[in-house]
């Protein structure tokens, strides 16, 4: 180059000013042809969004990535490359990973076993004599380090089907080429058929490559929900089974305020779903479920029973954590309730919706909403509950005894637009079912208000 510019500048004394500018953009074509090495395409993708962002740093670039995102498109020189990533939490790792000059890289990183991992992912599958749609599919869910990946024609069960790709362990994968046509992508545990994802149709052409990284759907549902990875915009497949969303405990009986810190856990059909830190950390968390008859269990402190409860497509459902038996009770007999179906969910917009329950009450309860009665008739098995849409506001809820003027709790709640609200006033005898009350004798009754 330092040539190029000394002749440039001698031409400045001989020429006039047409041709030095010719001259100049002559020269330095001649000087950049052949010298400038190639470049590969790539991107950092943050595959575990319990890491929260992470920042990369490879070749003097350093980018911070969201969960679930990636960064924008950056080119390295192929070879061996050192990268480092950092997480939000503290936990960092360096790994050297190839870059090939021949197709974009996607770079990786995902946590497992309390370790930061790094993988590349080619941006292009070549899969010899095929002219069909490729198909490949990474996982990144550490929680489930092994799966079963099935593409299927749109419709089809999987019950008498092989996996297309089986038991991918954590940042594995696999690819398969296909006819064209409309397909689902669904994961399995693996050796199981009970789905953890399935997609909507996704249409196949000869020559397209679906390049998919099977990563968490949140930091605390641990089920995949598949990201396609693209130069250009990226997207997530979409699971259209029904939803089961999570209720954030705002207020519970004193004796289950000790579980607030538990860690606690949610299984459908004996797979794990979900993994909160706390059950005030389940705010606009949901799952997908597969219609039909669902077992569902909670673990904290103990492990409850499974509840079974059908599943039917097109409704969604709601789920909170409360207490089992004795508002006053000692002992953490707490747990997942298995899920209601959500008819009157979501709030109206610019609205607050409260589901209202009082617990195996055998007649009319009085309900007083800031000193408005409400009738509260009791429906098999005593607890189905009022839906009621009111303005944002701070209300003042309050349930008296039957036929007397005895109070079995108040409580205050500051309702917010947009927002849900299961306000339960829990059982004050500990049976299930609906129960007499003593003559004359006060009750009271824990208090628990979930939202979302």
């Amino acid at each position: 180059m330092r040539h190029c510019l000394q002749v440039t500048l001698k031409s400045l004394v001989w020429s006039n000013t047409r041709f030095f500018s010719l001259l100049i953009l002559a020269s330095a074509i001649a000087c950049s042809s052949g010298s400038s090495p190639s470049r590969t395409k790539v991107r950092f993708v943050n595959a575990q969004p319990s890491l929260g962002s992470i920042e990369f740093e490879a070749a003097g670039i350093r980018y911070t990535v969201a969960p679930r995102e990636a960064s924008p498109v950056f080119e390295l020189a192929p070879g061996q490359v050192p990268v480092t990533a950092r997480a939000a939490s503290g936990a960092s790792t360096t790994q050297s990973v190839f870059i090939s000059e021949k197709f974009e890289r996607y770079i990786v990183a995902g946590l497992f076993a309390g370790t930061v991992h790094i993988t590349t992912i080619d941006g292009r599958f070549s899969v010899e004599g095929s002219s069909g749609a490729i198909v490949a599919y990474t996982n990144s869910v550490a929680d489930q380090p092994r799966q079963d990946v099935y593409v299927v024609p749109a419709g089809q069960p999987i019950a008498n089907v092989q996996p297309t790709l089986a038991s991918v362990g954590f940042l594995g994968g696999g690819s398969r080429t296909f006819a064209s046509g409309s397909y689902e992508i669904i994961v399995t545990p693996t050796g199981k058929k009970t789905i953890l994802f399935q997609s909507t149709p996704v249409p196949l052409t000869s020559g397209d490559q679906l390049m998919l990284l099977g990563a968490s759907r949140s930091a605390f549902v641990v089920t995949p929900q598949p990201i396609v990875l693209s130069l250009e915009a990226m997207r997530n497949l979409e699971d259209p089974r029904p939803k089961v969303h999570l209720l954030r405990s705002v207020e519970m009986p004193p004796n289950e305020q000790l579980q607030e810190h538990f860690p606690m856990v949610i299984n459908v059909d004996d797979d794990l779903i979900v993994s909160l830190p706390g059950m005030r950390a389940a705010s606009a968390v949901y799952y997908h479920v597969t219609p039909g008859t669902r077992a569902f269990s909670g673990t904290s402190t103990l492990l409850t029973q499974p509840s079974q409860l059908l599943i039917e497509s097109g409704r969604e459902y709601t789920q909170r954590w409360g207490q089992q038996g004795l508002s006053d009770r000692p002992g953490p007999l707490v747990l997942w309730h298995a899920p209601i179906p959500a008819s009157d969910y979501p709030a109206p917009a610019g609205m607050a919706r409260i589901h209202l329950i009082v617990e195996n009450c055998c007649r009319d309860n009085l309900v007083e909403i800031d000193g408005v009665r409400l009738a509260y008739a009791p429906q098999p098995p005593g607890n189905a509950g009022l839906a009621l849409t009111h303005d944002p506001a701070s209300i003042r809820v309050e349930v008296f005894t039957p036929d007397t003027v005895l109070s079995e709790g108040a409580v205050a709640v500051a309702l917010a637009p947009d927002h849900y609200y299961v306000i339960r006033f829990g059982s004050p005898l500990g049976i299930p079912g609906q129960q007499l009350y003593a003559s004359g004798q006060p009750v009271t009754r824990g208090i628990e208000i979930n939202e979302d």
